[in-house]
């Protein structure tokens, strides 16, 4: 007589309904990563932004004005800010009397470079030479890899889109589009000293 054994190893069935379970779990951890980086992102652009905006008005203080008055209205006046906050004192560089103001990791530093990455948006890391060379203009990066937009607006007869009383120091957030500039009521995602 015959004892028929059954062979070891899963269905088809056994196996589909596993690797079901192993993707909706992974969609949930993912949509959960996807959320904390956003959050994070976020709070590490609302710091940099208040860490520039004491800075600012620390140089204020110095000088008895903001930087970046000579730009138009709603040019990105942060080269400005960045030779003011990050450059030299006179008469070596542009720098205010105390400066620099604070300390820029170098990898977080952009040039506009019309010939970059299409996502980029025209900017590049800058070289080691145009870290410190004062005729270079300079951004620092927001988490999404973007420059950060200043605009001074103390000296400015027409405030209407601006959201700060002296200057306004904001991120363009995750969609990396300006509604600040553009007048958007509430500005989206921009990320703001307001």
């Amino acid at each position: 007589m015959r004892i028929a054994h059954r062979r070891g190893g899963f269905t088809l069935i056994e196996i589909l309904i596993v690797i079901s379970i192993i993707a909706v779990l992974a969609s949930m951890i993912l949509g959960g990563v996807t959320l904390a980086r956003k959050k994070a992102f976020q709070a590490l652009a609302t710091t940099d932004i208040s860490n520039l905006a004491s800075q600012v008005k620390r140089y204020y203080q110095d000088t008895g004005k903001y930087p970046g008055a000579e730009y138009k209205d709603h040019e990105n006046a942060f080269p400005a800010l960045f030779e003011a906050l990050f450059g030299l004192k006179p008469p070596q560089g542009k720098g205010g009397p105390s400066a620099p103001y604070m300390e820029f990791k170098e990898i977080n530093v952009l040039v506009r470079d019309d010939e970059a990455a299409e996502d980029s948006e025209g900017y590049r890391q800058a070289t080691k030479d145009e870290l410190y060379d004062p005729r270079v203009e300079k951004y620092l990066a927001d988490p999404w890899g973007m420059p950060y937009v200043y605009h001074e607006i103390k000296s400015r007869a027409r405030k209407d889109w601006h959201h700060g009383r002296d200057f306004d120091i904001y991120s363009t957030g995750p969609n990396k589009s300006d509604q600040t500039t553009e007048g958007a009521d509430g500005a989206e995602d921009d990320i703001g000293s307001w």
